[in-house]
């Protein structure tokens, strides 16, 4: 099934709206999109939103605690 994600920039503040299942597949394929996503608009504040989110397996926490180090 994998994770879908779109991005809304809100007042110069990014907004991940994640739905499905994070988890070892589709965590690296996300993690490269977000990173492509910031190189491309330079430095910038990132709310993930989780509420469609159904499942997180820990590849998906060890992807936030690779965010926290951009």
């Amino acid at each position: 099934m994998g994770v879908k994600h779109r991005v809304e920039e809100i007042d110069g503040v990014l907004v991940v709206y994640l739905a499905g299942y994070l988890d070892a597949h589709s965590s690296p394929v996300l993690e490269l999109s977000l990173k492509k996503i910031s190189e491309d608009l330079g430095p910038a504040h990132m709310i993930l939103d989780f509420a469609e989110v159904d499942y997180m397996s820990s590849a998906g926490l060890r992807l936030l605690h690779v965010l926290t180090r951009w």
